[in-house]
């Protein structure tokens, strides 16, 4: 008795799974793109929120002010109040005050007030905020939900979702 030596996939077969493949495909390219978008979302918030507590402390450790400007979705600490004037592009600002910067955030992700404007954040020499508001930041990409970086008078920061981003 001889048997029949298996000879590989029928033609039905292949076409049934290479059509199995291109649905599964269908739904997973679109998630993927949302999945990145989040991942640039959370990654620019945990920068921001790192370098506000890196001010924060740097505010006790050193006994002065500190402060975090939000300008054109780019963030920097410098030494000083957030009434001090700073010019990223001056070299001497750079030398003198600069302590801290981070990446600027991939294109398309944005950092900012909720309103769209830009931050100053100060903090006195004890870790609090230098004005009697609570101060937020929003960070925003493309069709995601966003995050809000809420920073209280006390200098607690907290991230929640975001639901307002353009």
């Amino acid at each position: 008795m001889r048997t029949k030596a298996n000879q590989g996939f029928t033609l039905i077969e292949l076409v049934i799974t290479i059509a199995l493949i291109g649905i599964i495909a269908g739904f997973a390219i679109p998630q993927f793109g949302n999945m990145i978008e989040r991942n640039r979302v959370v990654s620019t918030t945990n920068s921001v929120v790192g370098l506000l507590n890196f001010a924060r402390s740097e505010a006790i450790r050193r006994n002065t002010g500190i402060s975090v400007m939000i300008e054109e979705d780019t963030a920097w600490a410098i030494s000083g109040n957030s009434a001090t004037a700073f010019d990223p592009s001056d070299a001497n600002d750079i030398n003198n005050l600069l302590i801290r910067r981070i990446e600027d955030p991939a294109s398309g992700t944005t950092v900012a007030a909720p309103d769209g404007s830009d931050v100053a954040v100060g903090f006195r020499s004890n870790g609090m905020l230098d004005g009697t508001n609570d101060l937020e930041v929003a960070v925003c990409s493309g069709d995601v939900d966003g995050r809000l970086i809420e920073i209280t008078r006390g200098g607690k920061i907290n991230t929640t979702v975001y639901n307002g981003c353009p």
